[in-house]
């Protein structure tokens, strides 16, 4: 029984002592743009670049909004390309929220979110 706790002990030890040198730390924060292309030929009319961890977009009538996985929602004006509003929906999730749907006849957006939480 002894010797099993020595083994035991001994191995704890070993991975601990270990785990403790050369310790690496990753960032991995996606960053994402949004290309808008006029429709006929696909021409480039605008880049916005850099938008933190930018998950799902979605068109409105006149606007457009980019969910992201720190738990905002960023709406962008159709007409300037610039960005008006940035809305709280939830905590940050690595998940991020991955779909948003807009209903013209209510006018709302419903977004889903991590473990299919609607937003």
């Amino acid at each position: 029984m002894v010797i099993k706790f020595k083994i035991a002990f001994s191995a704890a030890a070993l991975l601990i002592l270990s785990g403790c040198t050369d310790l690496t730390e990753f960032d991995y924060s996606m960053r994402a743009g949004v290309n808008i292309f006029y429709t006929p030929d696909l021409e480039n009319v605008h880049t916005i670049e850099n938008i933190s961890g930018a998950r799902s977009i979605c068109g409105l009538p006149d606007c457009f909004v980019v969910a992201t996985t720190d738990g905002t929602l960023i709406r962008y004006d159709l007409v300037s390309y610039e960005q008006t509003g940035i809305f709280s929906i939830g905590s940050p999730s690595s998940a991020g929220y991955f779909e948003i749907e807009y209903s013209p006849t209510e006018s709302s957006i419903y977004i889903i979110g991590a473990l299919g939480q609607i937003i």
